[in-house]
């Protein structure tokens, strides 16, 4: 019963904090929304600032290998497509957690540097990624600076559409993240050093 309440603890932490930031929620409306006694949130979990943080290490998701390269063909267009896919779902899976931080950004040091740490986790798979490719001859431009420039449009993408909140929808993300991607490997197919 208790890995059961703390889950639900934790959901409804996730939703009101998501929604309304860190100050604006107080722990008796988290126990209301989870159905519990604002006593066992206490037992649970010590504070509200405990809580915050077993929320966000609970729901976060990482960029690893195995999310984002998964079903690598090999093929410039088609690979980079599916990462950028992967971004976007990896993205919408952590929206509550972007939009939390956007709230309290300074005020939880361990959280702030796993999303700001996310950037560089998913530029190193990108350019490994990318130097295979470079070796296989199938564009041109240097890996590293390619693989710094897509990571920092993809998250640039990602937060202006975190900004919109859900007026613009994961499916204009996605649309903008394509259209971004073919312009992208069209720029570094043409035969030109960057």
């Amino acid at each position: 019963m208790t890995g059961e309440t703390r889950e639900k603890i934790l959901k409804a932490a996730l939703e009101l904090f998501s929604e309304k930031g860190f100050a604006a929620v107080g722990t008796r409306s988290i126990a209301q929304q989870a159905g519990v006694n604002e006593v066992t949130l206490f037992r649970l979990f010590g504070s509200k600032q405990a809580l915050f943080i077993a929320a966000f290490r609970r729901f976060i998701i990482q960029p690893s290998e195995e999310y984002l390269l998964a079903d690598i063909r090999h093929d410039l267009e088609y690979d980079l497509h599916m990462i950028g896919r992967r971004f976007v779902e990896l993205f919408g899976n952590n929206d509550r957690f972007v939009r939390m931080s956007f709230k309290e950004i300074g005020q939880f040091e361990e959280i702030d540097g796993v999303l700001r740490g996310q950037p560089g986790r998913m530029k190193a798979l990108v350019r490994g990624y990318l130097r295979e490719m470079k070796d296989r001859g199938a564009f041109h431009g240097e890996p590293d600076e390619l693989s710094e420039i897509l990571g920092d449009i993809l998250f640039s993408l990602a937060l202006h559409y975190a900004a919109l909140g859900d007026r613009a929808g994961a499916a204009g993300l996605e649309r903008t993240v394509d259209r971004f991607l073919d312009i992208f490997i069209e720029g570094i197919r043409d035969g030109r050093d960057h």
